[in-house]
């Protein structure tokens, strides 16, 4: 049974020989196998194997994302291998990496099918599911985060507006307040002043 088929994502080979299909975490550059995550975690313990060159395999739709600016922009520009000073014109869709012919042959020769051309990797992109999913997300997100800056502004607008309100009220509140006082003041002044005459 061969760990690699074509668009699947391979098995870990180690694993595959004792009987078991876990999908692939990782790859090993030396040793020219696939691994789970069990095997990816543990293979540089033996002291034979901690110079090992390991590859971990994209998971995430940030990184997704990130090749497929790489590969748009390589489509687009005729980027050179910063290593070799030759054209990119391949994906490694296994690890992850752009390359150009040197390094297929030096560092992808093992990788069969997951070398691809880039405008065959950029198409296809384009054209999965995931994209268009992703691309709903997006728009989506977009939607809601404009419908959260409006509530924002409008809630800005009504906290200004009630602090106005609020103000003027205490204002109007702070005359009237001074205007009884002021009028309680001179009722006793006056009541004091016809005490005082009666008294005398």
């Amino acid at each position: 049974m061969s760990s690699e088929s074509s668009g699947k994502t391979p098995f870990c080979q180690a694993c595959e020989e004792d009987g078991k299909l876990l999908s692939a975490y990782g790859f090993c550059d030396d040793c020219k196998e696939h691994l789970c995550r069990k095997c990816f975690d543990g293979h540089l313990l033996p002291r034979v194997m901690r110079n090992h060159k390991l590859t971990k395999f994209v998971t995430s739709d940030e990184e997704e994302e990130k090749i497929e600016n790489e590969v748009e922009t390589v489509k687009n520009n005729d980027v050179e291998c910063p290593k070799h000073m030759k054209l990119i014109e391949y994906y490694c869709t296994m690890h992850h990496e752009l390359c150009c012919g040197l390094c297929m042959v030096k560092n992808h020769n093992s990788c069969g099918e997951a070398i691809q051309y880039i405008s065959d990797v950029s198409t296809d992109i384009k054209a999965s599911e995931e994209c268009k999913q992703l691309m709903q997300q997006l728009k989506t997100l977009k939607v809601k985060t404009e419908q959260v800056s409006k509530e924002i502004n409008d809630n800005k607008t009504s906290v200004d507006t009630l602090s106005g309100e609020a103000r003027k009220a205490l204002g109007d509140f702070h005359g009237e307040a001074r205007t009884f006082f002021d009028e309680l003041k001179k009722e006793n002044e006056k009541e004091i002043e016809e005490f005082q005459s009666k008294t005398t």
